[in-house]
């Protein structure tokens, strides 16, 4: 089994599992169990968070090569298989609302993979923040400006 990370210098650790035992612990990219030997048979493989590392910072593991996307492999004899797993890291959207001459409670709407179609911001002190951890991709955030407010500037960076 292979352990593939994105991007690639991620600091993600990983435990490789055949069938709820762990024959790797703490892999990043381009970590293996090795050749493990195994009797004819199916078996399911999988991974858990290893040190320092939450899978909710990554988006659901897509399992590929001689596995089946749901982590099943069958041996027959003579066979030599590998199995890939890849886990691709969240990024971050972090939303940022300053006011000028009072604070409120700001609508914004949303637009993307697993990103909220509404959302909103209240500020303290002339300012607000929301932040949101999808999956890559591209995505859209629009503001309702309430009556009593004008709208000034947006800006936006990577």
């Amino acid at each position: 089994m292979i352990k593939t990370v994105v991007p690639s210098n991620d600091g993600g650790k990983f435990n490789l599992w055949i069938d709820g035992t762990a024959y790797a612990s703490n892999v990043g990219n381009g970590g293996t169990t090795g050749a493990v030997a195994l009797n004819v048979g199916t078996y399911t493989i999988g991974e858990t968070a290893g040190s320092d590392t939450s899978l909710a910072d990554y988006i659901t593991p897509v399992i590929g090569g001689d596995c089946d996307s749901s982590g099943h492999v069958t041996l027959n004899p003579g066979d030599n298989k590998t199995c890939i797993i890849t886990n691709t890291k969240r990024g971050a959207i972090v939303i940022y609302k300053r006011t000028v001459g009072g604070d409120g409670t700001f609508s914004f709407t949303g637009k993307g993979t697993d990103f909220p179609t509404s959302l909103s911001i209240a500020t303290s002190g002339g300012l607000g923040s929301q932040t949101y951890t999808p999956a890559p991709g591209s995505y859209t955030v629009n503001e309702t400006v309430p009556p009593g407010w004008d709208f000034t500037s947006l800006n936006c960076s990577a």
